[in-house]
């Protein structure tokens, strides 16, 4: 069993005012073999974005449709650009893990966004351009202090 002790949402300014929220949770934490500095664990973990676009950025996509529910319109690279983050404030959650050793772990499960693309032909249902997130996952894991 595991007991979030803190979740923090992050926040990404890009370069063309929009504002995306992130949020990442813990799910899941299975043990695997002993080792000499404890359980190897296997964190689960959900995270997910909101978007907040300036409002002439919403007009410009007010009457553009939909994305394809196929995700096609991921590999038409001509219609994406990337869009510099200017500000980030990582999402993060942190947890303590009981395990089978007796010990207690310190779990932080940490967002960084990477890179960001946006397109302005087609809008998301809150009528904001859509963005694609490159976002990668840091997970550490190490002994609860007493």
């Amino acid at each position: 069993m595991f007991k979030v002790i803190e979740n923090n949402v992050g926040h990404v300014r890009l370069s063309d005012g929009t504002v995306i929220g992130i949020r990442t949770t813990i799910t899941n934490i299975q043990e695997g073999s002993l080792r000499p500095t404890g359980p190897d664990l296997r964190i689960g973990f959900n995270t997910s974005f909101t978007v907040n676009s300036p409002r002439e950025l919403r007009d410009q996509v007010k009457d553009k449709p939909l994305p394809p529910r196929d995700g096609s319109h991921v590999s038409r690279l001509d219609i994406w650009e990337i869009v510099d983050v200017v500000r980030e404030e990582k999402a993060y959650e942190l947890a303590l893990y009981d395990a089978s050793d007796g010990r207690e772990y310190e779990i932080h499960v940490q967002i960084e966004v990477t890179a960001v693309a946006r397109t302005l032909e087609y809008r998301d249902q809150e009528g904001n351009p859509i963005y694609f997130i490159r976002w990668s996952p840091c997970i550490r894991v190490r002994l609860a202090k007493k």
